[in-house]
């Protein structure tokens, strides 16, 4: 939300001095207009000088309560709602909601895939599968208005492709040397005689 606060002092001062204010606020020097939106919450104690051609003043002190913004609705899930990954390897899928969430949760009767587990605070979904399937799971985020509609994440886990599938590199290539040169053997010894 907009803020402005307009620094008042008397004998006719040309410029102003402001120190402590919290993120997302500034002055003015000349006017000593104070204005901005605040991006943190919390309380904060300001000092304001005013200075003319006499001197400067002694500090004021300005209290300023900064609330945290709270969300209009409730959230929506809005991240993708299809994952993939393979056993034995690491996984991360990152839950995104709308609204500000500050909490994130598999529904009743749902279960991540083995090998899988929800960070609440941030939505994030990471681990090692250690089972292959396609599992569908019931997501849900909080705000300080209420819980989203449950929201489906299919999950698609393929098996670990095993060790040991085809030959090793040196090996196939010794054989397409071999083929090659048997072949051109082959030739030589068909080439009629002159």
């Amino acid at each position: 939300m907009a803020f402005s606060y307009q620094i008042v002092a008397t004998n006719s001062p040309t410029s102003y001095l402001v120190t402590g204010l919290p993120a997302g606020l500034s002055a003015n020097a000349a006017t000593g207009l104070i204005s901005g939106t605040a991006t943190a919450a919390g309380t904060f104690t300001v000092a304001l000088a005013a200075t003319n051609a006499s001197g400067t003043s002694s500090n004021a002190t300005l209290t300023l309560n900064i609330a945290a913004t709270s969300p209009t609705a409730i959230p929506v899930i809005n991240s993708a709602a299809s994952a993939s990954g393979s056993v034995g390897s690491q996984f991360g899928y990152q839950t995104a909601a709308s609204n500000s969430p500050t909490s994130y949760s598999v529904a009743a009767g749902s279960t991540l895939p083995a090998g899988l587990s929800l960070n609440a605070a941030t939505g994030l979904i990471s681990g090692t599968p250690t089972a292959a399937g396609t599992i569908p799971v019931t997501l849900t985020a909080t705000n300080a208005r209420g819980t989203s509609s449950p929201f489906t994440l299919t999950f698609t886990i393929t098996a670990a492709a095993p060790p040991g599938n085809g030959p090793a590199p040196n090996e196939l290539v010794y054989k397409v040397a071999s083929l090659y040169a048997t072949g051109c053997a082959a030739a030589a010894l068909s080439s009629p005689s002159k």
